[in-house]
């Protein structure tokens, strides 16, 4: 993937999920209590690791101090 504020090359990776969804929540929302809820306005980018390990995939440009994780269309 190709940064889209410098224009160079990022780094594959990924986050990793480890007791948890990850998922992105708008700043006025809080964390919601229960780890299968969702947030409201929240957007999940993995699913909760319950008898499998989950990773959102993610780019980093180490130029920029960025990542950049797009959605999954399943969660």
């Amino acid at each position: 993937m190709v940064c889209s504020y410098c224009k160079k090359k990022m780094s594959d990776g990924y986050i990793p999920a480890i007791q948890s969804a990850l998922m992105w929540i708008p700043d006025n929302e809080k964390v919601p209590l229960f780890i299968f809820s969702k947030a409201k306005g929240g957007v999940n980018l993995t699913k909760v690791p319950f008898f499998k390990r989950q990773k959102a995939k993610s780019y980093y440009c180490g130029n920029c101090k960025i990542v950049i994780t797009p959605v999954a269309e399943d969660y």
